[in-house]
Formats: C-alpha cells, structure tokens, sequence
C-alpha cells in the first residue's frame, strides 16, 4: 500500500479566499495534508467540506493578523493526537517582535494513525523564523523525542532554514535574533547531521521550495522527513504556491 502525503505551508495573509485554498489542497487528493499558518476562515472550510479527518492546534499568534493553525488532515481515522509547547517562549529579535507583532507559537502537533496493519505517526511542525539554528535544532530534538514506539514516524513542515548564506548571517544577526556564535553555523549541514543521527531522510534534499529575488536565491524551507526504511514511489514540488510565499 502507499500513502500519498502533501505538506503546504498556506501563509496566514494568502490572498486567495478560503474557499479557493481548500480547492487547491483537495486538488492534490493526497491521504494526509499537513499545513501550517492557517487562517481561521481556512479551518472552517476544511471543516465544512467533511472530506478528512481534521485536527488542528492553535499556532503563530500576531497582533495584527490574528491566530493561524497547524492543521493535519487525514483519510485515515485518527486514533489521538497531540501537541509539543515551545519552550523558547518569546521571540529573540526585537526588530521581527515589533514588524509583525509575533507571540510564540507551538513547535509541533501530531496525530497517530492506523493504516489496516500499518502504525503511522505523523508529526506537522513549524520551526519560528524569528530564532537563531540552534534553537531550531534543539526544538527539533524534542520533537524527535516524541516519537511513540511502534510507529512509523514521518515528520513534515515549514523548517524555515535559510542555511548558510552570507546575507542571512547579517540580516539574522540583526533581525532575526541569532547569537554571535550562530553566525558560524551553517544550519543545512547541521540539520542534515541531525536527520542521519535518527535513520530519517529528507525525501526534497537539495530542492528549493522558497525564493528570493527573480528566484535567484533559493531555499528548502518545506520538507517531509522519513525512516531511511520508507521507499519513495515519486515526489513533487508544484510551480503553483497558489497565494502562499512558498
């Protein structure tokens, strides 16, 4: 049997309307859909439609924006779920607290999954923008350590690594609050220690799913973690971010 998974970051000021985002994720007909930054009148839909099984945990908190969730969907009966609270409890760069009036958000939430014989956890994360790579990398360990034994875990989400661009040593040491010792960091290599030291893989390893400039400088930010025992039928990152930043 295979699973037909999709992760999409649906970026809590997309401009398309509710109902034309729920038609785009539906579109892909995957069995689980897990999303980040999503906006209430989103939730509602996905709600309405009665298609998956849905949980969702409370996410990014702005004061001008409002609350976006982590949402996952499954066609699968989900037999609990959870969430892991972020122990970085505020965000580190004064700059970023005052341009988008962030509150913390949760690292993690995740549901438990039978697939007829099949255990299947599945974890949706959103790592903050606004925190140095050690502070993701730690968050991550922790989410690691939630892995229920018996299961297969796959992790998916926004990670937003920027990895190790000079320009992102700067504007990170300025904006996003790192330390003067993650400057020299390079927070790819790291991450991707960190996946070999679990047996997983990152399935989109070397793929960009972010761009800046024209899509001069790109980025991973999007990823779907699996056991190295998981074998791949195919993978795709579509053109169409469809209203999202990537």
């Amino acid at each position: 049997m295979f699973v037909r998974i999709l992760d999409f970051n649906v970026w809590d000021e997309n401009p398309k309307s509710a109902s034309d985002i729920v038609d785009f994720i539906f579109s892909h007909d995957a069995h689980i859909v897990c999303l980040q930054e999503v906006r209430e009148d989103v939730l509602r839909e996905l709600f309405l439609r009665d298609t998956y099984h849905v949980k969702f945990a409370r996410g990014m908190e702005s004061e001008g924006l409002g609350t976006s969730y982590l949402v996952i969907l499954s066609k699968f009966p989900v037999e609990t779920h959870g969430v892991i609270r972020n122990t970085h409890t505020h965000v580190n760069a004064s700059f970023f607290r005052w341009w988008k009036r962030l509150k913390e958000h949760l690292e993690s939430h995740f549901v438990l999954l039978r697939v007829g014989d099949f255990l299947l956890q599945i974890f949706n994360i959103h790592l903050p923008i606004c925190a140095g790579p050690l502070v993701r990398i730690r968050q991550f360990r922790k989410i690691i350590k939630r892995r229920q034994a018996g299961y297969t875990h796959i992790i998916a989400g926004d990670f937003n690594i920027y990895a190790d661009r000079w320009y992102h040593k700067f504007i990170g040491w300025l904006f996003l609050g790192h330390s003067n010792k993650e400057l020299f960091v390079n927070e790819r290599d790291l991450f991707e220690t960190v996946f070999k030291e679990y047996q997983l893989r990152n399935i989109f390893k070397g793929h960009a799913t972010y761009s800046l400039v024209m899509k001069i400088l790109l980025f991973q930010f999007d990823h779907i973690i699996i056991p190295d025992s998981i074998k791949v039928l195919r993978m795709e990152i579509p053109e169409d971010s469809h209203g999202s930043d990537h």
